[in-house]
């Protein structure tokens, strides 16, 4: 587990914040990078808690992430749990043990057994349940988890097929951002054999039909009752609230 001094040794100005948790600092060409750590060695807890922001700092909302959560143990992959209030508007925070992120790895390898990052998210950013691949592929691509003052970022699951543009997923659902989505509901308009399927983070599923231009048809957990034909500007609200709830 980290000691103090191993942050002494590798970081600059490291500082006590409270609790026996630490800030330290990280600075690059681009950017500066705060790691807010709570260290197993110096409390009750048996996990060693990492926080990492670019270019901002909060010691108040680390310290009361630690706070909320410095009872609990190593995640077997990933764990959510609520988060204390705070003014960036974010209801959760996810755990991830060392085997999903890379923090202090080339500096600190015999120290990471126990270093359970803790991210700040939007609860709709993240299901909980990815793999180690797909979480590091959605913080490096899909939600700057980095960023405290980001927009919320959906977690969004495509599966389509578009015979006007001979594009598609075929059978494969893949990871993509809001801009690739609002992409391909434009490009299906007006395309009747064509399908847009969305899967949200709690695993719900909507389609997307558009048998003539300026109509689209949202139906609901493939329950054609729940057809509905809507403009493509109600279309995107519904999809929005959808994705965020």
């Amino acid at each position: 587990m980290l000691t103090k001094q191993d942050l002494l040794d590798n970081f600059s100005n490291v500082t006590e914040i409270g609790h026996h948790a630490f800030k330290c600092l990280e600075t690059t060409k681009i950017s500066t990078y705060y790691y807010y750590v709570y260290i197993a060695s110096e409390n009750s807890c048996q996990s060693d808690f990492l926080i990492v922001a670019e270019d901002m700092e909060n010691d108040d909302f680390a310290c009361a992430i630690f706070g909320a959560i410095k009872d609990l143990g190593i995640p077997p992959q990933l764990a959510i749990s609520p988060a204390p209030q705070n003014p960036y508007g974010f209801s959760s925070i996810l755990l991830a043990q060392k085997d999903f992120h890379a923090h202090f790895k080339g500096i600190l390898d015999d120290k990471r057994q126990a270093l359970t990052l803790c991210i700040p998210i939007h609860r709709c950013e993240f299901s909980g349940y990815e793999t180690a691949q797909e979480f590091m592929l959605m913080r490096r691509d899909i939600v700057p988890t980095m960023n405290w003052d980001r927009e919320i970022c959906p977690k969004t699951i495509l599966r389509f097929d578009n015979p006007k543009t001979q594009s598609g997923t075929g059978d494969t659902e893949i990871l993509v951002r809001q801009d690739a989505l609002l992409r391909e509901i434009e490009n299906i308009e007006g395309v009747p054999s064509g399908f847009i399927e969305v899967i949200n983070y709690s695993g719900q599923i909507v389609e997307i039909l558009s048998p003539s231009l300026g109509t689209y048809i949202f139906i609901r957990s493939r329950d054609d009752d729940s057809r509905e034909s809507l403009t493509k500007p109600i279309l995107l609200i519904k999809l929005h609230s959808f994705l965020i709830s």
